[in-house]
Parts: C-alpha cells; structure tokens; sequence
C-alpha cells in the first residue's frame, strides 16, 4: 500500500468518513508507518478495489480500518473479504489481542462485514464521526 491508495478509492455511501480521516492524517505529516505497517491494497480487474489495514494503538490492540470502492459489488467482494481474514488471522495474539473496528451507524453492510470478519458488537458511540455521526464499536478478542 502507498500513500496514493487512498486518494484512488471512491468510497461507498456511509464510508466516506474514513477517506476523510485517512487523507487527513496523510496531509497532516503524520509519521504514515502507523498507517502502512498493517496495510493492503486490493485490487480487481487491474483498478484498487479497497485498502486498509491495522493501526496499532499500544500493545496488543489495533483499530482495523478499510476503504471499499465503490464499484465493489456482490462476488467481487469475496476475494478481498478473504485476503483481509488472512490478514487479521495472521497476527498472534502476542501481537493483537485485540482489533477494533467503528462502522457508521447506518451503514449496514459494515455491520454485516464486521460480523462475517468474527467482530462482535460492542456498543453505540454517540456522536463519534468526524461528520458528528454515531457508529457501532466491533472488537475481535483473541486470548
């Protein structure tokens, strides 16, 4: 994954936020080793189908994060969906026990793909977006 990658992602509708927050940190200076340590590139049919990756907070806890283009619809997902389960999977718990993720409220299939990815939902977080809307917090525990 390069810097790039998010800029090329159109996102789906209740996804927006994350490019908004990604672009930021990008354009803000943040050291984007954080960003990019965890980070993939999916790409379909020659174009990037999405990125993200894991962002480690401290020790044994990362908050997963993911742009989906827009154009990625129904079957095409189930390549991605699975290199990102591979990716999760592959880190130990000695490395991530726990990985959390935010899906905006009312975007429901974030909140179907949370699920299908083994996230279980944790609570509602009032007023949480950059744009002031709330979102589900998902949290994968791994002892």
């Amino acid at each position: 994954m390069t810097k790039e990658h998010p800029y090329m992602v159109t996102p789906q509708p209740g996804n927006e936020s994350v490019k908004d927050g990604v672009i930021a940190m990008i354009e803000s200076g943040t050291d984007m080793s954080t960003l990019f340590k965890h980070g993939f590139t999916g790409f379909f049919g020659g174009q990037i189908a999405g990125c993200g990756g894991l962002i480690e907070q401290w020790k044994g806890r990362a908050i997963a994060w993911t742009l989906i283009d827009l154009s990625v619809v129904g079957r095409m997902m189930i390549p991605l969906h699975k290199h990102v389960l591979r990716l999760i999977d592959s880190y130990q718990p000695s490395v991530f026990k726990r990985i959390e993720m935010t899906v905006d409220l009312g975007f429901n299939p974030g909140h179907r793909w949370a699920r299908l990815l083994g996230f279980e939902k944790n609570c509602v977080l009032d007023h949480y977006g950059p744009d002031g809307r709330d979102h589900t917090l998902y949290s994968r525990v791994r002892l």
